[in-house]
């Protein structure tokens, strides 16, 4: 008989314990196959996107991609104008150092910078001294991020993200792109 069963997981990243054991299964059965129906990878979504890019930016300060995807996100929400008045066409400038000039940009980005650098400073001041997950989640909510979430599976995302930051720091991994991207 021909059977079908769905399995459904609260998180994404329950499934991986499951999908190895079908992936082992199926090389020798192949009423094992699987067919795995809107799930994406948790470094796939853009709210996780936006917290890496916030956690590399405050353990990194000098990655400048990172602090324009930082100041790009829905939670601080620059416009391309403002980040290029930002850093004054200035390919060299350190977005760090730049946080507290509101030169040239225009009225609304001047407001959503001044709201947003001080949280931003005060985090890479903290950022040897208070562990990766309660820095990086206390910025995000500081900056109102959990406000910029659709929905509860979102939420879950972003607990699940802490949670890796958590296990990565337990376990003395490096917290730098290339680990971020790999999880």
């Amino acid at each position: 008989a021909d059977e079908s069963i769905a399995i459904l997981v609260r998180v994404r990243h329950h499934a991986n314990t499951i999908l190895a054991e079908l992936d082992k299964l199926k090389d020798d059965q192949p009423r094992f196959r699987y067919q795995a129906i809107k799930f994406n990878r948790l470094a796939d979504t853009p709210l996780v996107r936006d917290l890496v890019s916030l956690t590399l930016a405050l353990m990194q300060p000098a990655d400048r991609l990172a602090w324009f995807s930082v100041l790009r996100a829905p939670y601080i929400g620059l416009d391309l104008a403002d980040l290029d008045a930002l850093v004054a066409g200035d390919s060299e400038r350190i977005i760090l150092d730049a946080l507290n000039s509101g030169s040239g940009l225009s009225n609304e980005g001047r407001q959503r910078l001044q709201r947003a650098s001080p949280i931003l400073l005060q985090a890479v001041e903290r950022r040897v001294r208070q562990s990766v997950r309660s820095l990086i989640e206390s910025v995000w909510i500081s900056l109102g991020g959990p406000a910029c979430t659709a929905n509860a599976s979102e939420m879950e995302d972003a607990s699940t993200y802490f949670d890796l930051l958590d296990s990565m720091e337990d376990e003395n991994l490096p917290i730098d792109r290339d680990s971020l991207e790999l999880q």
